[in-house]
């Protein structure tokens, strides 16, 4: 074969001494095909650079989340996620197919080029399984994923905080999470690099279905001057309990959530929070999950973990100046 023309499926399928359609079952994974025969078959392909053409007929990758009856759809941090990983896919060529972790006999009833996961708890269930597995903002050893850098996003609400004053800061963090561990990591290391000693009383973990109220009391009698409250849904509740404690904020506390972008511009007042770019985040997962689908025939290999620096502080009104007493922040909303 002529080195510099494309390698085509007939020119494997020769090679290998098997049909077109066998070469097809191999790059679309399909069970029925001997694992001497797909073996032959992919090393074919490397030897003549091949890569296979990717169809939304052929390639089907699973959106696996908690369970779906935890309305875990109407949460906007996968919202935004599944919009655009879902474009950049589909763009690909691929389909996807959205199901829970209560769902998981469907995954192996099925066809799937590869896995993406928001949660890790039947990650190392799935890879058993021979699919190709992507991690987002979870960390498995030994299993490739997208993270975003949670240290640096939590600094630079720390870092807004101290420069407006605020040294008794505040953290409400989820608890039993990688994402929260990361950022109670970088919301100590921020305040020491400014020369704050971190109060552990000032921290203080929750689950989702805490009482707000309760959680904010908690802190409150320690008294702090600003709260830093991560969580894609916290800042209704959030407002909520201020309300029901009669906390005024920013006035005697200053407040920045974490990733809660759409409910935080609609609080009163409006919130200061940082936010992942989420075109950023799922085009890198797109990206990733396309070139894990294809690792087994196309060189390089995907790194096992890939660290995305896509946060930014978003100012509003919740942060005051403790030393001039007016607003810090610009007044967006």
């Amino acid at each position: 074969m002529n080195p510099s023309k494309q390698a085509k499926t007939r020119d494997i399928a020769e090679a290998a001494g098997v049909s077109t359609a066998t070469v097809s079952r191999v790059f679309s994974r399909h069970p029925y095909v001997s694992e001497e025969i797909r073996q032959k078959v992919l090393e074919i392909a490397r030897k003549l650079h091949y890569a296979p053409t990717i169809t939304s007929s052929r390639y089907l990758i699973g959106v696996m989340m908690r369970s779906i009856d935890e309305g875990i759809l109407f949460n906007p941090y996968h919202n935004q996620l599944l919009h655009h990983v879902s474009q950049e896919l589909f763009r690909r060529g691929f389909n996807i197919r959205i199901f829970g972790e209560n769902q998981l006999p469907y995954l192996h009833k099925h066809s799937f080029a590869g896995v993406i996961l928001t949660d890790s708890t039947v990650a190392e269930e799935i890879r058993e399984s021979g699919i190709p597995v992507l991690l987002v903002n979870r960390v498995i050893p030994g299993m490739h994923s997208i993270v975003t850098d949670h240290r640096e996003g939590i600094a630079l609400a720390v870092r807004h905080l101290l420069e407006n004053g605020h040294r008794r800061i505040g953290l409400l963090r989820l608890t039993d999470n990688w994402g929260s561990n990361e950022r109670e990591s970088g919301f100590r290391s921020a305040l020491k690099q400014m020369g704050v000693e971190p109060d552990s009383s000032l921290i203080i973990q929750y689950k989702e279905a805490d009482d707000p109220v309760r959680i904010v009391q908690q802190l409150w009698k320690f008294r702090p001057t600003a709260v830093i409250a991560e969580g894609e849904t916290v800042g209704v509740p959030l407002n909520y309990a201020f309300y029901r404690l009669g906390i005024k904020v920013p006035e005697e506390l200053s407040v920045i959530t974490f990733e809660d972008p759409m409910n935080s511009q609609y609080m009163t007042p409006p919130q200061t929070t940082v936010f992942q770019n989420f075109a950023v985040l799922g085009q890198a997962v797109a990206e990733t999950i396309a070139d894990l689908c294809a690792s087994e025939f196309r060189w390089p290999k995907v790194p096992e973990c890939r660290v995305l620096n896509c946060s930014q502080l978003i100012e509003r009104k919740s942060v005051r100046n403790i030393r001039s007493g007016v607003l810090a922040d610009k007044g967006k909303s």
